[in-house]
């Protein structure tokens, strides 16, 4: 067996998808999928795998992904391979893409791949990514602050997402795009191209055509051996410290906080992803650094841990929107209202202030009348210096605003409902003092 490509899979074999076994394969109908099902059928007749196909299509770039599906569909049924396909119709919910168009549409590939391995009753599900997949991802994920786990990239063969009894295996991690490309030439594979891929409005393609290329000119080299290499040495040391997590889960003798930093993080970690909580590096480094504080994780659902290092469940006090309200028409003469335990004492007039106490705000601006209330979901504000208004459930979290604080927090909006002032933020830029000003607010908040 001369072909490269074809002898990396052969000693691969045994390790990743031993003789007779049920082998799903993720097909997309690209390049790299398509090298990836012929060489599998390629070796089929030595090995006596039972291949199968599970495609998804994402009904996008106006009709070209139908006809990716049945591309696939059709060279399918020539090499007499089992197919299954679905129709994603996810690319408009607002929900499904809370995280990105990227993210909910692999979400979808990986749910449906499971059904189909369940279908076909196959343990594998094999899938074509390759070097120059890892060095993306690496570069992607160094952005996002990733930790070692995530930076050492994809391994051979992995657990699938979520699945205990699935694995994934990718044997084309040691090849460049560009020998899989040479591959398809040699053996006359025919492919689909995804123009998307050429869009540089997803971050990935940013990243494969600008930010690679420019480390290529500014070093004189592609990093993708230097990043290979880092991967490896990242991810070794980053299953040293799982597996010291796990093991002290399990006998748990020294005291958590005499483990190493890396250690204590994996320890919390471990236990989120058994509690089924998505991690992130905040959350973590929360509930490591402190012990018996609470933190909100979903609805009425907090996690807090103990002195020995174990996480425990929290149920949190039902938090409701108070929806009562104070309409107020200011004066030349102060007024004041008390609410928990802060006090506003306001007044208008017609010169600026030399010395100011509190805030200034333009009265003309405002209108002729003041609505303070307290947060409401959906409320939007935009901050002085912001270019545009933000939710302000988001700018609460940023400011690490505690779920019940933010319930009790006070807004003042003006007589059309805009947001001019929010309890414990920066003023906003709908009421703030311009040159052409006539008429002043004075807003002090003080503790009462």
């Amino acid at each position: 067996m001369n072909d490269p490509v074809l002898q990396a899979i052969q000693n691969q074999t045994q390790d990743l998808f031993p003789r007779r076994k049920r082998v799903l394969l993720a097909i997309s109908g690209g390049l790299d999928s398509m090298v990836l099902l012929h060489a599998m059928h390629q070796l089929q007749p030595d090995w006596n795998w039972k291949l199968a196909i599970s495609h998804v299509d994402h009904k996008t770039r106006n009709g070209a992904s139908k006809k990716d599906s049945q591309f696939v569909r059709q060279t399918a049924r020539q090499l007499n391979i089992p197919f299954t396909s679905h129709q994603w119709d996810g690319g408009n919910d607002p929900h499904l893409l809370k995280d990105g168009f990227e993210q909910a549409a692999r979400n979808a590939r990986l749910d449906f791949h499971v059904k189909s391995a369940r279908h076909y009753r196959s343990t594998i599900v094999v899938m074509a990514h390759h070097k120059d997949d890892q060095v993306e991802t690496f570069l992607w994920k160094l952005m996002r602050g990733a930790g070692g786990a995530g930076l050492a990239g994809m391994k051979s063969i992995a657990d699938f997402p979520g699945q205990k009894k699935l694995k994934i295996a990718r044997p084309f991690l040691n090849f460049r795009k560009t020998e899989l490309r040479e591959y398809a030439k040699r053996h006359g594979v025919n492919y689909s191209e995804d123009e998307t891929n050429q869009d540089l409005a997803h971050v990935r393609n940013r990243v494969r055509h600008k930010l690679l290329p420019a480390f290529s000119v500014s070093i004189g080299k592609s990093p993708s051996e230097a990043i290979s290499q880092t991967q490896s040495l990242i991810g070794a040391d980053a299953d040293f410290a799982r597996a010291t997590a796990i093991e002290w889960l399990e006998v748990g003798e020294a005291p958590f906080s005499n483990l190493h930093v890396a250690v204590q993080r994996w320890v919390v970690a471990c236990q989120l992803r058994t509690m089924g909580i998505d991690l992130n590096y905040k959350l973590v480094e929360h509930l490591r650094l402190k012990p018996s504080a609470p933190l909100t994780v979903a609805p009425e659902k907090s996690v807090f841990r103990d002195a020995a290092g174990r996480l425990i469940w929290h149920q949190s006090p039902e938090l409701d929107f108070r929806t009562d309200s104070l309409h107020l028409v200011p004066g030349s003469r102060w007024q004041q209202i008390d609410s928990n335990s802060i006090c506003v004492s306001f007044r208008v007039c017609r010169q600026k202030p030399v010395r100011q106490a509190g805030e200034l705000f333009d009265a003309d601006r405002i209108g002729e009348s003041i609505h303070i209330r307290q947060w409401q979901p959906g409320d939007r504000f935009q901050p002085i210096g912001l270019r545009s208004a933000v939710k302000l459930k988001e700018l609460f979290t940023n400011a690490k605003v505690p779920a019940a604080a933010k319930r009790q927090r006070l807004v003042a909006c003006t007589a059309t409902d805009e947001i001019f002032w929010v309890e414990g933020l920066r003023i906003g830029e709908t009421a703030k003092v311009v040159p052409s000003t006539r008429r002043f607010l004075k807003w002090i908040c003080q503790k009462s």
